[in-house]
């Protein structure tokens, strides 16, 4: 528990968000949406910058690996940046469920082992 803290004197999580002010709300509002603007801008830049605006625009979108409307036949995901982007995050993925087989057969094997261990007893 927290030292000089009251928690019996103070307004549950309900009645508290009740007991906002219409300022108050406003201002929490405000802060959420302008969290949430930052928060997509970078993410959109951060697509951009590494596939570039078309690249980032297709998969905010939905629509990677489609004809890019040009009539070139050039494919949105075509970009050396982007195509290395993806290959990275194939790459992670795989690692990830190698280790957690591998997590998964030891955890298995302690199991069996647990399970000797308290047979033998």
């Amino acid at each position: 528990m927290i030292q000089g803290s009251n928690s019996s004197s103070r307004p549950s999580g309900s009645e508290a968000i009740a007991s906002l002010t219409p300022e108050q709300k406003m201002s929490n509002y405000a802060m959420a949406g302008g969290l949430l603007a930052f928060v997509s801008y970078v993410f959109y830049y951060s697509l951009a910058s590494v596939g570039g605006a078309d690249n980032a625009k297709a998969v905010i979108m939905g629509t990677v690996g489609q004809q890019n409307g040009d009539g070139d036949g050039k494919d949105l995901a075509s970009s050396a940046g982007f195509a290395e982007f993806m290959k990275e995050a194939k790459e992670g993925m795989a690692e990830e469920e190698v280790r957690l087989a591998k997590a998964q057969k030891d955890k298995r094997e302690a199991d069996k082992l647990i399970d000797l261990d308290k047979t033998g007893d």
